[in-house]
């Protein structure tokens, strides 16, 4: 009789519990659903009190299910509201977060639109890539919500009506447009939009100029073209000053100025072996390696796109131009000392986006220093001769790039931009886009439990998340 006696005395305490827990506490709701698990409870101090009122552990009577069903519900009763205010207070933060990083997208969209007119950024803007980015995971993301299917980003009703707003465009044709920014860069650059078909610097526009020029060709006589070259995008490409025929006079103009670029860049530099991604101009660089190629396609008997007639190779010749140069130590040295000029040092990370072959190339330098110092043998032909061009150019040969002074250039970077999110490539700082992406990597490592190539310990976490650095965007 007293053990049912202690069963409902327990079952009393249960009830009431749960009824001190719905009259005392206030409930908001934060969007998990419905019912009991709908919201958190603010009164802090319910758990307390509860515990204060609550008998010691007695006897349940009853089955086995029956005993686990109500010592079920006094746990829930009691550890509920801990649990889902947790949950709300979490949410909050990054709800924050996000909240402040969508604003900046935003603002910087309209600052797009202020300049170009449309919102319709390409996914590989180089004016600011991070957003171009962003623009194009934003769109992946309303078509999953479109489908019914769960999107990553917290693409919320609100937001797509902010975006509407200010005229972003959910579906786009990027190729296009990207292309005319392309096209726009290289006018900037060169000075017109005669995009030749194997143009180094960018092989697919040189091929969509072509091609482009190729549909109108068969739309001016009324034939059928797979392109969807309509007449709105034939008046764009028309207002950046594109032309559907090249004529041979265009070319004679540009064989005559690479010409004079090519003396005055004898009488700096003494010599005509210009690299092919010289910094100072591209445009010629590029156009010598052409000439070359075309010369040596002529000499085999074969065909070549340049009109390179034999008058235009002895003028060639006349200026100091040679067919045959090694190119293999000049060329990275020139590159390198236009990377110094730019960043104002030699320190060139392997990956270097801006220029991939002298990052590699300065590695292996500086690996084959390090042998023949340590008096092993080495396949490269780096004599001392060499060894002193470089260090007249400011070449180390250790390069230690500190913690503390990526932090610095990171703080920097937010001072300009207002945020830390560094695009990978980005071309102001090459090496700070890569050491952000390598320590995202290693943190995501981290938080996994795996090891890490990269030094980062709780410290440096701890410092990069006081500048503001944002592990993922």
């Amino acid at each position: 009789m007293d053990k049912v006696h202690g069963a409902i005395t327990a079952l009393e305490c249960v009830d009431i519990l749960k009824v001190n827990v719905e009259e005392d506490t206030e409930v908001v709701h934060s969007g998990f659903g419905s019912g009991s698990g709908s919201g958190y409870v603010k009164n802090e101090d319910i758990e307390t009190d509860a515990s204060k009122n609550a008998e010691p552990p007695v006897h349940i009577a009853g089955t086995a299910s029956e005993r686990k069903r109500k010592s079920s519900a006094a746990s829930d009763a009691s550890t509920l509201p801990k649990k889902q205010m947790k949950v709300k207070t979490d949410k909050d933060n990054s709800t924050q977060q996000s909240k402040t990083g969508f604003d900046e997208r935003c603002n910087q969209l309209l600052r797009f639109k202020e300049e170009f007119g449309h919102c319709n950024i390409p996914k590989r803007y180089a004016g600011n890539p991070s957003l171009g980015e962003w623009c194009s995971h934003t769109r992946s993301a309303y078509k999953k919500i479109q489908k019914g299917m769960k999107a990553n980003s917290n693409l919320s009703q609100d937001r797509i009506e902010r975006l509407e707003e200010i005229g972003f465009q959910w579906k786009v044709n990027v190729t296009f447009e990207e292309r005319c920014h392309e096209l726009i860069a290289f006018k900037e650059e060169f000075g017109h939009c005669n995009v030749t078909r194997r143009y180094a610097g960018n092989p697919s526009l040189g091929q969509w100029c072509r091609d482009i020029r190729n549909a109108y060709n068969r739309i001016q006589k009324g034939l059928k073209t797979n392109s969807n070259l309509s007449q709105g995008r034939i008046e764009r490409l028309k207002e950046i000053g594109f032309k559907w025929q090249v004529l041979m006079t265009d070319y004679d103009k540009v064989f005559q100025k690479h010409c004079c670029d090519l003396t005055s860049f004898k009488e700096e530099f003494g010599h005509c072996n210009v690299p092919s991604r010289y910094a100072g101009n591209p445009s010629l660089g590029h156009w010598c390696g052409e000439m070359r190629r075309a010369y040596n396609r002529i000499q085999k008997g074969m065909k070549t796109n340049y009109n390179l007639s034999q008058a235009r190779i002895e003028h060639l010749e006349e200026i100091g131009f040679q067919w045959k140069v090694n190119v293999t130590l000049e060329e990275p040295c020139c590159d390198l000392t236009s990377f110094k000029e730019e960043f104002g040092h030699c320190n060139v990370t392997r990956r270097y986006a801006g220029n991939l072959s002298l990052g590699k190339w300065c590695c292996d330098i500086r690996n084959t220093y390090k042998k023949i110092q340590t008096g092993l043998k080495t396949n490269s032909n780096l004599s001392q001769d060499r060894i002193e061009r470089l260090k007249e150019i400011g070449f180390q040969w250790k390069v230690n790039v500190t913690f503390k002074k990526h932090c610095r250039e990171l703080i920097a970077f937010k001072e300009e931009f207002g945020h830390c999110n560094v695009p990978g490539k980005y071309a102001g700082n090459p090496s700070l886009g890569q050491w952000c992406r390598d320590i995202r990597n290693a943190y995501k490592k981290v938080q996994k439990g795996m090891k890490a190539s990269s030094n980062l310990s709780q410290d440096r976490i701890e410092r990069v998340e006081e500048i503001g650095f944002e592990w993922q965007i």
